[in-house]
């Protein structure tokens, strides 16, 4: 009997259901599983992390910008505060359409394309969620214009900020230096946060030297801001802390009377308190004004500066190089008579020139017609070359560095400015290295009156000067007389000691007494026809200087030569010499003013007389010299 099977499509439609539905059921538990494990994670394990990006989307950070400190004179004259300004300022993150947005403002407010240009670098140097200066001082007539559109630019405001401002001028440039925009090369060497609301840094002169305590620290405001990035409501905030105030040495008032003794003339005048190492002057001419980089110069005027033959841009204070003329010879005369190589009485005659043994060449002195019998308070009261070739040869080059180094020649002084060079005092091993040549007798002569490859700056001329007056018990130049915190302390520095060797106290006298002689009947009173230092109302040692820049082959010096080949003219003097106040060193390019600047600057400071009266007084006093000096033309 063959068995007939019964087949039951619905049962197996069934089973086949059913099975999907378990399989699908598991699938949802392992889905709801998955689900309540990541609301797990994010709820309980990752609940601190979730608040405070919560936080952030309601609440912001915006960085608070630091007082800049002040910088003063030493008299308390303000040299550099902040002023008030509003300016424009853009939120990158907060603009849908930078491009967009510029071109609109750029149109509205007719802004200079030297404005978009600088916008264009500071975005490098900035987070898109800071505010970046468009315009730093909104006129009037663009405030109104973009107050009336403000709806159509979301992420721009106007912000009340504070502008950098030289009262001084081009007088106090060189000392006081300026800030401008900073870039991405100066970012990495500050701390990039301190400087995230900042966009001006220090670039010269004390500026950029006391940069990071005169900045400050940043502060942060928290706030609630709208999708428009309008602030709805403060929060908090951290306040920034202030830069330290500065005082400096430098006297105002007498920098403005040693700028206006120029002229207009080239030249550099540094003056120093012998006591304390305090520079009181610091003048380069011509000089240029801070305030055209502090809102950022345009390049047409920027080029006119770089491109001016006079070079008002470098800071010839401390960047000049210079021979030192005859103002090298009280050095000299002091190392002969220490190392017993001459004696106060030791003389020789000048015929008016001198000659190696065995040698034509001709070594003339200033005067064709000689100086007679010469000892070395004359030779230094008269600047007689002939003596000073015959001492040099006695002195040899190796004592000759010797000295110069010994009151800091060709090395830097180390005052508060990066800027500073070294002069350059020559030896045979450096003229092999840099020359490929050995070093010659003729080397040594020119070297013996101040030319030839040895250079200095007119700071370093200074700090050797104001060594001399206080006989080797100086002190380090330094610009920086004190600090204040933003707490109300101060910082006061204590001068610092320059290094000396012990020289004789005979050695001294006889040099200060050869100064002193030159001021009141000698080269330093008249020479070449040109008013010098005068007689004062004050003791005063110093020395003439007289520098070649073309060479005349032995011909007479001739005024009628282009004044761009003409000799600069040198001057360094102390007073009063038996408690000295003032040490000056001056350097005039292609004039023979010198000893008249610094008469100018010296009476200023110890009589404080009118300056019309002085140059009155000095001109009756040189016209008495000019009929007794038979040697002047």
């Amino acid at each position: 009997m063959v068995r007939q099977l019964y087949f039951n499509p619905a049962k197996r439609e069934d089973q086949r259901f059913a099975k999907r539905v378990k399989w699908l059921g598991i699938a949802l538990a392992c889905l709801v599983l998955l689900l309540v494990s990541r609301l797990f994670y994010l709820q309980i394990l990752q609940h601190d992390y979730y608040q405070t990006q919560a936080s952030k989307n309601q609440a912001n950070l915006l960085a608070i910008e630091p007082s800049r400190g002040l910088i003063y004179d030493r008299n308390g004259i303000i040299l550099a505060d902040n002023v008030p300004v509003f300016s424009l300022s853009i939120t990158r993150d907060q603009t849908p359409n930078l491009a967009n947005t510029l071109n609109q403002l750029q149109s509205l407010l007719a802004l200079k394309d030297r404005e978009m240009q600088l916008f264009k670098e500071d975005i490098k140097n900035h987070p898109r969620f800071a505010p970046i200066p468009l315009i730093d001082h909104l006129s009037q007539e663009q405030m109104a214009k973009f107050m009336i559109n403000q709806y159509r630019f979301p992420g721009v405001s106007i912000k009340t900020e504070f502008m950098r401002r030289y009262p001084l001028g081009p007088a106090m440039a060189p000392v006081v230096g300026y800030i401008g925009r900073i870039n991405s090369k100066e970012l990495k060497h500050v701390d990039p946060a301190n400087y995230s609301a900042s966009t001006n840094i220090g670039k010269i002169g004390a500026e950029r030297y006391f940069e990071t305590t005169l900045h400050g620290h940043i502060g942060y405001l928290q706030v609630q801001m709208d999708a428009s990035g309008h602030i709805l409501k403060h929060l908090g905030a951290i306040a920034p802390v202030s830069g330290d105030n500065f005082y400096l040495s430098i006297d105002s008032r007498l920098q403005q009377v040693a700028c206006k003794a120029f002229s207009g003339a080239r030249g550099s005048l540094v003056a120093i308190d012998p006591n304390s190492g305090q520079i009181l002057a610091l003048v380069s001419s011509p000089s240029f004004d801070p305030n055209l980089f502090v809102e950022g110069i345009d390049s047409k005027t920027y080029r006119s500066l770089q491109n001016n033959p006079d070079f008002p841009l470098v800071n010839r204070a401390v960047r000049g190089l210079f021979p030192f003329g005859s103002t090298i010879k009280p050095f000299y005369a002091l190392a002969g008579l220490n190392s017993g190589v001459i004696s106060p009485d030791y003389s020789i005659f000048d015929p008016g020139y001198f000659k190696l043994p065995n040698n034509e060449h001709i070594y003339h002195d200033w005067r064709r017609s000689g100086h007679g019998l010469v000892n070395v308070s004359k030779a230094i009261e008269e600047s007689c070359d002939t003596f000073f070739f015959e001492l040099s040869l006695k002195l040899g080059m190796t004592r000759m560095v010797d000295v110069l180094n010994t009151f800091g020649f060709g090395k830097k002084t180390g005052i508060e400015n990066f800027e500073e060079i070294s002069g350059l005092v020559p030896t045979p091993a450096w003229k092999q290295r840099t020359k490929q040549q050995m070093w010659f007798t003729g080397d040594t002569l020119a070297a013996g009156i101040g030319q030839g490859y040895l250079l200095t700056t007119p700071i370093e001329l200074a700090q050797g000067v104001s060594l001399l007056a206080m006989q080797g018990g100086g002190f380090k130049p330094t610009l920086l007389l004190k600090q204040q915190a933003p707490n109300g302390d101060w910082l006061q520095t204590a001068p610092i000691r320059f290094p000396m060797h012990d020289f004789k106290a005979e050695a001294w006298a006889t040099v200060i007494g050869g100064m002193r002689q030159s001021i009141s009947v000698g080269t330093g009173s008249y020479h070449f026809g040109q008013a010098q230092f005068g007689k004062p109302l004050y003791t005063a040692a110093g020395k003439t200087g007289s520098a070649q820049v073309y060479n005349l082959n032995n011909k007479r010096y001739n005024k009628a030569i282009r004044k761009d080949l003409r000799d600069n003219s040198l001057f360094i003097v102390f007073a009063p010499i038996d408690h000295p106040k003032i040490a000056i060193a001056v350097v005039v390019e292609h004039e023979e003013t010198a000893g008249f600047i610094a008469r100018q600057v010296a009476d200023y400071y110890l009589l404080h007389s009118d300056s019309t009266a002085i140059m009155m007084k000095n001109e009756e006093a040189n016209e008495d010299n000019t009929a007794n000096d038979d040697e002047n033309e």
